[in-house]
């Protein structure tokens, strides 16, 4: 297994990365900071982790639909934005897509949902459920 570390150019000047791949393919990137010989040391620490197999940035299992969903209404209610307009279509997306984990849907399975709740609603409600779900997924993403 193999890394490497590699400068980047931002503002305020230069700053240092690493770039390694995980032994399930999982290629992984992180900003260290503006020293070369920290970002060395990382990369051989973060190398030797998961060779040991101690790797602390492992993927953590993706929540069900149903059990991430009071978490993001709680994100987005913070924000102030749209919240009512999401919670409803959650309520929807929860018993379509409930006890499936966020990572297992498939395009199949959003054709699928897209099909169904169109002979019973509108094209632009079905749309807005599908944005929720999409922003759902970026959340989730981004909370790790």
């Amino acid at each position: 297994m193999t890394g490497r570390v590699y400068s980047r150019k931002i503002k305020g000047g230069t700053t240092w990365a690493i770039d390694y791949t995980e032994p399930g393919g999982r290629r992984v990137r992180q900003i260290i900071g503006p020293s070369k010989t920290l970002a060395n040391e990382v990369l051989t620490a973060r190398l030797g982790d998961v060779v040991r197999g101690t790797n602390k940035l492992a993927p953590k299992k993706a929540p069900r639909v149903r059990e991430f969903r009071e978490e993001y209404l709680a994100t987005i209610k913070a924000s102030g934005r749209f919240w009512r307009r999401h919670a409803v279509s959650l309520k929807r997306l929860a018993v379509f897509f409930g006890d499936i984990a966020l990572d297992k849907i498939r395009l199949s399975d959003l054709v699928r949902y897209r099909n169904e709740r169109q002979r019973k609603v509108g094209p632009a409600t079905v749309n807005r459920e599908l944005a929720c779900l999409r922003h759902m997924f970026n959340t989730a993403k981004r909370m790790g």
